[in-house]
């Protein structure tokens, strides 16, 4: 279990790959969350991890000024896979539906994780892939508490795969901390910039304190 000290981290289950994990991290520690969360895999050097590669290396590379005003930011570069669009809820291929695919029931899990009728199941979805993700605490507690832990709760319910809700929180990570369905932005905005060093910010005093929620197991890690 990778954690920052000071930030305990006990997932009721092994479930969900990291979705539980961060999960478990909001919902305990929502009344004292810092000011900046970085959630990430287990893993320092990954494939998700596009630019720079070692988590070591991005997290000081990341511009606070921009973390702040943005409220939420994708810690990785390429659009591939999810941009533009990931999943159409509304309409899943016929492939989905006799495969029993995720996709294919999409709108109903979509309905009970934000608890929304139909109506306002979005058309289509899209983002950035691969759920590792800086927000903001303010951004955090935009959403009740109650809504992190209906989420926790499907996923602990839920017959649906470990590898599953996994995909499926990957997809609606974004719309979860308040961003549009389609979170499109260009490579550009989004390359990493060593413009400062977190050095002395990775504590959790610190007013620019980051806190990494790591997953639990190294089997649930990608």
């Amino acid at each position: 279990m990778h954690h920052e000290a000071g930030f305990d981290l006990q997932p009721k289950v092994n479930k969900g790959r990291e979705a539980l994990v961060y999960l478990t991290f909001i919902i305990d520690h929502y009344h004292n969350l810092p000011s900046l969360t970085a959630f990430v895999h287990a893993d320092w050097d990954q494939w998700h991890n596009d630019v720079l590669s070692h988590l070591e290396y991005i997290l000081p590379s990341l511009r606070l000024t921009h973390l702040y005003k943005s409220g939420y930011t994708n810690l990785r570069c390429q659009h591939i896979p999810g941009c533009p669009i990931a999943v159409n809820p509304k309409n899943p291929t016929q492939q989905d539906i006799r495969k029993h695919d995720v996709r294919a029931y999409f709108a109903d899990i979509y309905m009970e994780i934000f608890d929304v009728p139909y109506s306002e199941v979005p058309d289509s979805i899209g983002n950035v892939c691969c759920a590792q993700f800086v927000v903001t605490r303010d951004r955090i507690l935009e959403r009740p508490l109650s809504d992190y832990v209906r989420v926790r709760d499907w996923i602990i319910n839920s017959r649906t795969s470990s590898f599953a809700i996994g995909w499926t929180m990957e997809k609606i990570w974004h719309i979860l901390f308040l961003e549009s369905p389609i979170l499109y932005v260009t490579t550009r905005s989004l390359r990493l910039q060593n413009t400062n060093t977190l050095l002395d910010v990775l504590t959790r005093s610190n007013a620019d304190a980051i806190s990494m929620a790591g997953v639990a197991h190294s089997q649930t890690a990608r």
